[in-house]
């Protein structure tokens, strides 16, 4: 039986040595870890927008943090087919978002769960996501991850 400690100084060194170069995907693997980083980044977009509805105290206010936020998450460099595609996703939400806020500033409650656009452009969101994971998943499987984590068991 392994040793907890030696089982994950193996697994990290394995890691290590497929983010470092030891394989022909490496390359790609390590452009898909920097996109998936990023995503995990400018999905809180959202979260930003609704935090500048909150403390805005006017539209004027509000369209010119939200144009930041937006122009912001338009600079976010993407190396990846895929990871451009679910940027440009996220893009277009924030700006939808935006666009129904201002839209509903000084009709009291503000709802935006139920916007057709809205919820299209979050279909479309999940669809470049889903692409996305999927590639990731193939060059796990190029790599012979699953099987190195396998061998280790």
């Amino acid at each position: 039986m392994i040793n907890k400690n030696v089982f994950t100084i193996i697994v990290t060194t394995i890691m290590i040595a497929m983010i470092t170069g030891c394989t022909n995907t490496s390359m790609s693997s390590s452009t898909y870890s920097d996109d998936y980083n990023k995503v995990s980044e400018i999905s809180t977009t959202s979260l930003a927008i609704s935090d500048a509805y909150d403390n805005s105290g006017s539209k004027s206010e509000f369209k010119k943090e939200a144009k930041k936020i937006i122009k912001d998450l338009e600079k976010t460099k993407m190396k990846t087919k895929e990871g451009k595609e679910v940027l440009n996703a996220y893009v277009e939400i924030s700006e939808c978002l935006v666009d129904t806020i201002v839209d509903n500033w000084n009709k009291g409650v503000l709802q935006v769960t139920g916007d057709k656009k809205l919820i299209q452009l979050e279909a479309k969101l999940k669809e470049k996501i889903y692409k996305f994971d999927e590639k990731i998943e193939e060059l796990k499987v190029e790599s012979g991850f699953y099987e190195m984590l396998e061998e280790l068991k």
